[in-house]
């Protein structure tokens, strides 16, 4: 399935996509399933003090944190999401 590596050969994010790993849109993790991405997603988001919801800096998540600023709020699997704190926090919660 991968193609044959030799010792300290890492394979790179282009060959790791074409064997359709699916990569984090915030950091290197790739994994083989959607569950796996979802489950390690979670690590990215933060419990509010309140725990009514999360939020992680929109640096982390860029592509999202432009939709957002576009849109102002949008619901997404089963979460609706928001920028606070003048664009730099995206602040998530179940949706209702």
């Amino acid at each position: 399935m991968f193609p044959e590596k030799k010792p300290n050969q890492l394979i790179g994010p282009a060959a790791m996509l074409a064997y359709g790993l699916k990569k984090c849109p915030v950091c290197e993790f790739y994994a083989f399933h959607q569950i796996d991405l979802d489950s390690h997603m979670k690590t990215h988001w933060r419990t509010t003090n309140n725990g009514e919801g999360e939020w992680m800096p929109s640096s982390l998540d860029s592509k999202l944190a432009q939709v957002l600023r576009s849109v102002g709020v949008m619901i997404q699997n089963g979460y609706e999401y928001r920028l606070i704190h003048n664009g730099q926090t995206i602040y998530r919660k179940k949706a209702t």
